[in-house]
């Protein structure tokens, strides 16, 4: 019927036409790339900030879900978009647009926060990041009450996770064996001052660390600068993430400062 349509059109007619579908595709790109710039600002400032985007994989995901969101509403727009049509029409076929839009959003808005890490948890020798959805929530209700919350905004707090009873040790090997690692067991979360001692006694200076390679060491260094700090008398311990390693640089306290990304997956 569209192409009777085109074929009745004078030359005029169908250049105007196109010019009015791609006017409103413009206008929607540039309402998408808004929101998008909205959700952004909630992704990279409160769930995964700084070195987050990477060791979390913040930055692929989101990239993934602008990348599909941004370009999908503009081009459905331009298809359904017809001058010819009548105003009622029109507001049904954008309104199913723009819904097919936001349940898109939605949906990768949620995977995103589900999967936002939540907790930094020194596990034996080394951190860990522990995502949002790393814990069953039926498994945080064991945890000790003040541990129990999982923070929206600002990145991962830090926690630490004991060794098991001998009595539960076997469970939890075949558990972490299974992909389910002992910092995201929350029956065994305490709070992070109850390790502190063990984190300072495995801390070192950057060129101390054996398990750093030679341009981890160099990006270590260059972040250390960045924030000021002598990297002589800077301390470090490991970390491991899902989408890669890093470090803690910790205090004298041994309370974790700030976080830095060696390798990403």
């Amino acid at each position: 019927m569209e192409s009777e349509q085109e074929i009745a059109m004078s030359p005029h007619q169908s250049v105007s036409r196109w010019k009015a579908k791609l006017r409103a595709g413009l206008i929607h790109f540039g309402a998408s790339v808004l929101v998008a710039a909205l959700v952004a600002f909630v992704v990279f400032a409160g769930w995964y900030p700084g070195p987050y985007r990477l060791l979390g994989g913040g930055t692929a995901l989101f990239l993934i879900l602008v990348s599909v969101d941004v370009v999908m509403g503009p081009v459905l727009t331009l298809v359904v978009y017809d001058p010819a049509k009548s105003a009622r029409q029109l507001a049904r076929d954008l309104i199913v647009v723009v819904c097919l839009q936001l349940g898109a959003l939605g949906y990768g808005v949620m995977v995103m926060a589900q999967a936002r890490p939540a907790h930094l948890v020194w596990e034996v020798d080394q951190f860990r990041v522990i995502r949002a959805n790393d814990a069953p929530a039926e498994e945080r209700a064991l945890a000790l009450p003040e541990l129990q919350a999982v923070p929206w905004w600002g990145g991962p707090t830090a926690l630490a996770a004991s060794r098991p009873p001998a009595d539960e040790l076997a469970d939890a090997v075949a558990r972490e064996l299974a992909g389910q690692p002992l910092a995201a067991m929350p029956k065994y979360w305490r709070p992070y001052e109850t390790v502190r001692a063990d984190v300072l006694r495995l801390a070192r200076p950057v060129d101390e660390q054996p398990f750093l390679a030679p341009e981890e060491r160099v990006r270590v260094r260059e972040a250390l600068r960045r924030e000021r700090l002598d990297e002589r008398g800077s301390l470090v311990v490991p970390l491991l993430a899902q989408r890669g390693s890093g470090v803690v640089v910790v205090d004298g306290a041994g309370y974790p400062m700030f976080v830095v990304a060696t390798r990403s997956n």
